[in-house]
């Protein structure tokens, strides 16, 4: 090999290794603000932290902008009408034109199943700038986005790095920093933002999180009309609990709980889904304190099934036999687990287990209901609802509507 070529082969090197630094620097950089943003919140450097979050807002923002463009140059040629709508068509039709077929297998024997190394290889060669715009926004996709979301499809790639633009994740933690100045206006609009953003979320359940936070602060308002319809938003994306299809499954949960008790309700119904979880026990606590006990009962029934779904689940990883039996065993294996223990602490199992007691009693469901207070009261681990339960086995009250 020649002195020139090989200045020219270490040129062309060195600048596909810049371009990915480049690319890895400013994925980096939105990652350290975003980051950099919530350690200044923690320590109320409220100014800061919302300068960082924008600065990771705007930082997000040019990057996926420069990919959609790469994008649509790349979508917008002869190889891209040829791969019809495939990703790795593409790739492939860009380049077979670049390469022999013996360097295109060389590079899919080292590549083996992993997409991302084969870009890589790719990108260390001397690419046409629309083959190499196509990979840099593919492999800028794919760090929040999986191949299999993708579907294989560049229409699909292409929506992707256009909604990912938007920041959601930075928007919601601006609203953070307003509302903890006060500032209860500004921080409505930026959760709002960001459940007008909720598709780019990179985690696909974080994206109810500024609902959850608009409900809480309609709830500091005393706007409970509107807290309301932020946790019905989120149970509307709950298959079990809005689709029309599943209204029998509904109806035959309802009578478990009511007819047959809350030990069939669990040997019957496992119900997954943990995004929803929050805004059964919220709307089922408020319909009941509101006088609403009718509707409270399915929901509260729902959001204990699925914590204590996720118990048994933990606890079949160590015993894979195990069948759930009876609430008062499967709480004492909680107990006996640090991690179970401090789950159902934090889910506030025991105050939504004597609110669905207290439910179904107000509902007519008396004996399911006693059943319910009898096991909070002898759990030790119950604190002041096993206390409130045995107060309610002595005298059973129907809570007097507090809310409007």
């Amino acid at each position: 090999m020649n002195r020139t070529l090989r200045y020219r082969l270490a040129a062309v090197c060195a600048a596909a290794c810049l371009l990915v630094l480049r690319l890895g620097a400013a994925e980096s950089k939105v990652w350290v603000e975003f980051e950099n943003g919530k350690r200044l919140f923690r320590e109320r450097e409220f100014g800061q932290a919302l300068n960082a979050f924008r600065s990771a807002a705007t930082e997000r923002r040019r990057m996926f902008e420069d990919a959609s463009r790469a994008l649509s140059a790349a979508l917008d040629s002869p190889q891209a009408r040829r791969a019809e709508d495939s990703i790795l068509a593409l790739m492939d039709e860009y380049a077979k034109e670049l390469f022999l077929a013996s360097e295109l297998d060389q590079i899919n024997a080292r590549a083996g199943s992993s997409l991302r190394l084969k870009i890589d290889l790719l990108r260390q060669r001397r690419l046409t700038d629309s083959f190499r715009g196509f990979l840099d926004a593919l492999y800028l996709t794919l760090d929040y986005r999986t191949f299999d979301e993708l579907g294989d499809s560049l229409a699909r790639l292409r929506a992707a790095a256009a909604a990912l633009a938007m920041y959601p994740e930075a928007e919601f933690w601006m609203g953070r920093v307003f509302q903890a100045e006060g500032e209860l206006r500004l921080a409505e609009i930026q959760y709002s933002r960001a459940w007008d953003m909720r598709e780019a979320y990179e985690v696909a359940d974080d994206r109810f999180t500024p609902l959850y936070a608009l409900a809480d602060l309609y709830r500091t308002r005393g706007d409970f009309l509107r807290m309301e319809e932020q946790y019905l938003q989120v149970v509307r994306q709950d298959i079990t609990a809005s689709d029309p299809k599943n209204e029998y499954l509904r109806n035959a949960m309802l009578n478990s709980l009511t007819r047959d008790g809350f030990d069939k309700f669990m040997s019957l119904y496992r119900t997954e889904g943990d995004f929803a979880v929050r805004a059964f026990d919220a709307l089922g606590s408020f319909w009941y304190e509101s006088g609403r006990q009718g509707k409270a009962v399915l929901y509260l029934g729902l959001a204990a099934n699925r914590i204590l779904t996720k118990a048994i689940d933990a606890v079949r990883e160590e015993e894979p036999s195990y069948a759930y039996s009876a609430l008062p065993e499967l709480l004492g294996r909680i107990s006996n687990r640090r991690d179970l223990s401090e789950y159902v602490r934090n889910a506030e199992l025991n105050r939504l287990l004597f609110t669905l007691a207290d439910a179904l009693y107000a509902n007519g469901a008396r004996s399911p209901a006693r059943d319910l207070w009898r096991v909070l009261a002898a759990y030790p681990d119950s604190g002041v609802w096993g206390t409130r339960a045995a107060s309610q086995l002595r005298n059973p009250v129907v809570k007097v509507p507090l809310l409007p």
